[in-house]
């Protein structure tokens, strides 16, 4: 089994880049053409060399005791604490704590999160970065009208069977 991680949409970019040469090039030159061709590593997923972690999130300009109380009416049976599903520790200048989806609808947490994340920016405004590290993510979080949300590492295990029962990762997974 193959995937194509195209960071950035780097690969999508480079055949629009070739696409749009054949429309100014007569097609005798096309296969000629150096933009045909994109640079690709083949990686092993299992190498041990290759080491998998959490993309954070970080939401800014919201109330956080609301943006916690909208994720539990976004996901009913969703809980404070951790138990079995998905579990996302958050950190906000009152404190910090989990929030646990039972019977999650994707494979991920990060899908769990983002999913909600996007509808409710869409709804109440508010803006979202993607932070690599846990204190960060806390240091940010804790500052008044943040909140950080930490994820938990896919699993390398979990790669395929993700794209396999869900299509394309969530956003910075």
């Amino acid at each position: 089994v193959f995937a194509v991680g195209d960071g950035n949409h780097s690969l999508a970019t480079a055949k629009q880049c070739y696409e749009d040469l054949k429309r100014v090039t007569p097609e005798n030159e096309w296969a000629s053409l150096p933009a045909r061709y994109a640079l690709v590593e083949v990686v092993n997923n299992h190498d041990s060399a290759l080491q998998f972690e959490p993309i954070h999130r970080c939401v800014f300009g919201v109330k956080p005791e609301e943006i916690l109380e909208a994720f539990r009416a976004y996901y009913p049976g969703a809980y404070e604490g951790q138990g079995e599903g998905h579990v996302i520790a958050y950190t906000h200048a009152g404190g910090t704590g989990y929030l646990t989806v039972p019977n999650p609808r994707v494979q991920l947490a990060v899908g769990t999160l983002q999913n909600f994340l996007d509808a409710y920016l869409r709804e109440h405004g508010g803006e979202v970065d993607y932070i690599h590290g846990e204190a960060v993510t806390d240091e940010l979080g804790r500052k008044p009208g943040n909140i950080g949300f930490k994820l938990p590492a896919m699993g390398k295990e979990q790669l395929f069977k993700t794209v396999i029962a869900d299509g394309v990762l969530p956003r910075k997974t």
